[in-house]
């Protein structure tokens, strides 16, 4: 991350997260029906050790704050995010047992985008309010998009605030509400 003050009342941030792999370990259980007996019968569909690999995929947001009136009790605040889907093309749970062909899902996911604004009042020495929205590309195409996984762009709406207890505590509260498109 790196933030620089552009002018005394404006300011911009990036942050870079890299891409990280999660291996996901588990037992896989399977309840094989006696019409398809003679399946399990192959040695596959029993019970036992199971991996996937999860990709988190590197991101770059880029973060603006700029303090607006002579006041100094406004801010309006901005956020472009470009997320590195593109990466998760499949979905494969492999078995320990070899006889047990592996699970493979298309995901064939689009690098996304989601951008953000919001503004930002202080309202006296104890409150501070907030409310903003978002729009945010889903990276799952129309072809891959499954009930397991609904996703589709959003726009989202969110109000919270501050309350400054005293020096040393604050209490803070947010309400968000994502409005997803039709699927």
């Amino acid at each position: 991350s790196a933030a620089w003050q552009v002018t005394p009342k404006a300011r911009i941030a990036a942050t870079y997260r890299e891409h990280v792999e999660h291996t996901l370990e588990g037992d896989a259980h399977f309840d094989v029906p006696a019409a398809a007996a003679p399946l399990a019968s192959t040695g596959a569909f029993q019970s036992g050790p199971a991996t996937t690999v999860l990709p988190m995929p590197r991101e770059l947001s880029v973060a603006t704050a700029i303090d607006v009136g002579a006041s100094g009790r406004w801010k309006v605040v901005g956020d472009l995010t470009w997320t590195n889907w593109s990466q998760f093309q499949t979905l494969a749970v492999t078995f320990e047992n070899a006889a047990q062909p592996p699970i493979r899902q298309e995901a064939r996911f689009t690098d996304s985008v989601r951008g953000a604004g919001g503004v930002i009042y202080r309202a006296g020495q104890a409150w501070t309010l907030r409310a903003g929205g978002l729009y945010e590309v889903t990276p799952v195409p129309d072809e891959t998009r499954t009930p397991r996984l609904p996703e589709v762009n959003n726009v989202g709406i969110t109000l919270g605030g501050t309350y400054r207890i005293n020096d040393r505590w604050d209490l803070d509260f947010a309400w968000s509400h994502l409005i997803p498109h039709d699927a």
